[in-house]
């Protein structure tokens, strides 16, 4: 993608996409051409023309949030991946976590328990130790319920249930942040992404 009269620099074109999203006072630039164009430039009629076409910026920012989401998705699908490959690889390190819930723990622990626990049983928010009797009875038993999840189970009561612990600005429990749980060590930081990616693939 070109720049008319300016300097013909290459633009990623998500990246300039999501520059349309975010900054849409660009739709009102007279002179841009959202053309593919080879290595030898623009064409020098169109380059002089004052009659350059502008694409319709609406389809632009359309197609640019349909990559946003798709790139979102695909990452957050990573990270449930990675996330239950660390767990599933430490299950003795994981029981001692889930115990230490049981013994007045951080709450950001007790915490990621219950949302554990709503997500996999689409139970109503209930306490760590209703959670321990059920999707989390041990680390081989959560982690079992984490590689059988299937998001499309997901109820909208749970999916309303979740917001409040992600959704930014608004959330009931603020003790629930990636940095809490990432000081709970690796497989702390491990349950809190595997719930992240799983809210962001079930929205």
């Amino acid at each position: 993608h070109r720049l008319i009269n300016q300097e013909r620099t290459s633009v990623c074109q998500s990246y300039y996409y999501l520059d349309l999203v975010t900054f849409p006072r660009v739709a009102q630039m007279p002179r841009i051409v959202f053309e593919q164009v080879d290595d030898e430039g623009v064409d020098a009629d169109m380059a002089e023309s004052n009659e350059i076409p502008v694409h319709d910026v609406a389809a632009l920012r359309a197609a640019a949030l349909g990559d946003a989401m798709s790139s979102v998705r695909n990452m957050a699908e990573h990270t449930r991946l990675k996330s239950l490959s660390d767990l599933s690889q430490a299950l003795g390190e994981l029981d001692q976590l889930l115990q230490h819930g049981e013994q007045n723990g951080p709450p950001v622990l007790t915490t990621l328990g219950v949302v554990l626990n709503t997500i996999l049983t689409n139970a109503p928010l209930s306490t760590y130790e209703n959670a321990r009797k059920q999707a989390l009875q041990s680390s081989s038993v959560l982690v079992q319920h984490m590689q059988a999840y299937d998001i499309r189970l997901c109820s909208e009561d749970s999916y309303q249930r979740l917001s409040g612990f992600f959704c930014e600005g608004v959330s009931l429990f603020p003790e629930f942040t990636p940095e809490n749980a990432r000081a709970l060590g690796h497989l702390g930081e491990a349950l809190y992404d595997w719930c992240d990616a799983i809210y962001t693939l079930v929205g």
